[in-house]
């Protein structure tokens, strides 16, 4: 009896896997960084210093005044014939100081200090269209100050050149080494995703 129940579920088993049309799932998901994961990453490939001719000549603003009235207006893509965006970053409301974006160099993000004065360059270094991404900074000097690592548009790693971990982005709000919220905020122009 014991046999013939195992003949029959024996059989039943081998009628699913012939009959039974097969499916398989295609699972999506997304790699998980860790601070020093990210770190290894994002300075793969950095120089450490950098020739100043690209910049030197954006010491200053050009378009200082039409931009902060920009900004007090909440408008972060202004101009025509130089067209640009623009990423201020907040302290209790305050502006701290702010990026420029031109469009015609879109690989690029100058950062001024309220008053109109170059703090540092930021250049997008990654080709593809997918996370993870980075860019680099670099004073006025070409001398490497930090890197950032993009996880995703919504999360950034950012370390000092020395490797270092400054902050983590996460949304709007940064977070520092010992995870905790930063006073600091920003405001990203919508189409500055495409630029990430």
């Amino acid at each position: 009896m014991i046999t013939l129940i195992k003949r029959f579920i024996l059989s039943l088993l081998i009628m699913f896997s012939i009959y039974l049309p097969g499916y398989s799932l295609t699972l999506e998901a997304s790699v998980e960084y860790t601070v020093d994961s990210a770190r290894e990453l994002a300075f793969k490939d950095v120089d450490l210093t950098i020739p100043t001719e690209d910049f030197i000549k954006d010491r200053y603003d050009l378009f200082y005044y039409s931009n902060i009235a920009a900004l007090k207006e909440g408008k972060y893509n202004v101009g025509i014939g130089f067209s640009r965006s623009l990423i201020p970053f907040y302290v209790y409301k305050f502006l701290l100081a702010y990026g420029v974006r031109y469009d015609n160099k879109p690989n690029r993000i100058l950062y001024y200090d309220r008053k109109g004065h170059f703090i540092k360059i930021e250049y997008k270094i990654s080709e593809s269209e997918n996370y993870p991404k980075k860019t680099v900074d670099y004073d006025i000097n070409g001398n490497l100050i930090s890197v950032s690592f993009y996880v995703s548009k919504e999360e950034v790693y950012i370390y000092k050149a020395n490797g270092d971990l400054i902050g983590h982005w996460v949304g709007n709000t940064l977070y520092n080494k010992k995870g905790k919220e930063m006073k600091i905020k920003r405001k990203l122009p919508t189409n500055m995703a495409s630029c990430l």
